[in-house]
């Protein structure tokens, strides 16, 4: 049986594993939140005011360029090791 593959590096099996790893983490920290302080850790991003569908599409939009951004990293940290250490670097997943 194929696997699903994202990229040229990751398999679906793992990057559902950090997906699930990401909600887990964000449904324990707003948990924490609200059992600590007792209200919503956000609140530009009230659901009941008038602006927060803008506020959760700059939030979105936001996010794009931090994308962009650790891609480069990525892809310049590879570019490094690759010319620096020509026989041992591997890319993995």
């Amino acid at each position: 049986m194929q696997q699903l593959r994202f990229g040229k590096h990751c398999s679906f099996q793992f990057m559902s594993k950090v997906l699930l790893l990401a909600l887990l983490f964000h449904i324990t920290i707003l948990t924490q939140h609200y059992v600590t302080f007792g209200r919503w850790p956000y609140p530009f991003l009230d659901l009941s005011s008038n602006l927060a569908p803008l506020w959760y599409l700059a939030v979105a939009v936001m996010q794009l360029p931090c994308y962009v951004v650790f891609r480069l990293v990525i892809k310049l940290k590879h570019h490094l090791l690759a010319k620096w250490f020509p026989g041992s670097f591997v890319r993995g997943c």
